[in-house]
């Protein structure tokens, strides 16, 4: 509840940013990135990517990387591989803390399927937490929107009581920040 009322506070500020005429700033998004990268939230955390392409704030190592932890902290690594191809395709260059949120990433899988592999009773849901056949990330709709799938269904639950949360103490906000 706390990391979630974070999110929130922050949601709130830069909705109160947008309300003033203030235009928000890398400084400003990243601020909003940063706090769902902590929360492990990669959908709404591609969402204030998108809010920066769609702004002409131009997309750099940093917000890749902040994406990136929102990987690892949600445990994708299927995310976070693509999310790399993407620094590619749009010639942002990796530096070291882009490899140490992909070795968390993959770190945190292997604990995922070490864990899965020591309980017979959730062998049957496979394709239920490994996302298998769901999502992609990349370029999508109108505008460039970003977005992010998989994730498995203990990410997805994780999303679905954030996103409730979130849902319930506020109203959408333009352009891609909070939802």
């Amino acid at each position: 509840p706390e990391l979630q009322n974070a999110v929130i506070r922050v949601e709130d500020m830069m909705r109160e940013m947008l309300e003033s005429g203030i235009e928000p700033d890398l400084h400003s998004f990243m601020a909003l990135l940063t706090a769902y990268a902590k929360a492990g939230d990669t959908a709404a955390a591609a969402d204030a990517l998108t809010g920066m392409m769609q702004r002409g704030i131009e997309l750099d190592t940093w917000a890749f990387n902040t994406l990136l932890q929102a990987c690892a902290t949600a445990c994708d690594l299927e995310s976070a591989m693509k999310i790399r191809g993407q620094m590619r395709a749009m010639d942002v260059p990796p530096d070291d803390i882009t490899f140490l949120h992909l070795f968390h990433s993959c770190a945190k899988r292997s604990k995922q399927v070490s864990t899965f592999l020591t309980d017979p009773d959730d062998w049957d849901d496979w394709d239920d937490w490994t996302g298998i056949g769901g999502g992609d990330w990349g370029r999508s709709g109108a505008g460039g929107a970003l977005s992010i799938g998989g994730g498995g269904k203990r990410a997805a639950e994780k999303q679905a009581a954030l996103t409730e949360s979130r849902a319930k103490a506020h109203a959408p906000i333009a352009g891609g920040v909070g939802r």
